[in-house]
């Protein structure tokens, strides 16, 4: 069971803890079961805190651009056109290529969980890389053209396909488990992918 871990000693006692996820919630029309991990998010952010009108990266420390750029066309502005929850969100568009500044993890798990609004005719992407750094080891991406139909590269391009919602919030997971060397995509709760994360 992953959330028990046990020690044997030399005596021969047994002891158990269990560490227990957070914000447990179940879908009522699908059951399906979503959780946090414990000790909360490694990063969260709902751009509520930022300034509407100005530049992403030039408020936060969690973001920058592709080319190290921010306050340029290549950073995101935060905007109250849309918002999942609160009133804010981030716009990308034209030559926007934001990203977010991660540690480099070799070992465990995550969730990179995001929310995004693609507006009729309009078009959406993001990727992961294996590496902080910009450029060196793609792992995923996922294409959003106006023609409604996903595009996701994981075990290879165009490794799988699936119909999206225009003008709604998607809930986009991936979940990566790097000591079990898997990965799975999901969109609105359905697993689209998995695949070996290496």
């Amino acid at each position: 069971d992953e959330g028990e871990s046990a020690m044997i000693t030399d005596e021969f006692t047994y002891e158990t803890t269990y560490i227990m996820p957070e914000n447990v919630s179940v879908d009522p029309y699908t059951w399906l079961c979503t959780w946090a991990p414990p000790g909360g998010s490694i990063t969260k952010d709902d751009f509520e805190d930022y300034t509407v009108g100005d530049y992403l990266a030039v408020q936060s420390d969690w973001w920058s651009t592709w080319s190290n750029a921010p306050g340029t066309a290549e950073d995101a502005f935060v905007s109250d056109e849309q918002a999942l929850s609160g009133t804010q969100s981030v716009k990308i568009e034209g030559t926007t290529d934001l990203v977010l500044v991660m540690e480099n993890y070799e070992t465990g798990a995550y969730v990179v969980e995001l929310h995004m609004y693609v507006p009729t005719d309009g078009h959406g992407y993001y990727n992961l890389q294996k590496s902080p750094a910009t450029g060196e080891e793609w792992a995923f991406q996922v294409d959003f053209p106006s023609d409604g139909t996903a595009v996701v590269d994981a075990d290879g391009y165009g490794s799988a396909t699936f119909e999206f919602a225009f003008d709604e919030w998607m809930d986009l997971q991936v979940m990566v488990d790097i000591d079990a060397d898997w990965a799975e995509f999901y969109y609105n709760g359905t697993l689209i992918i998995g695949y070996p994360w290496s």
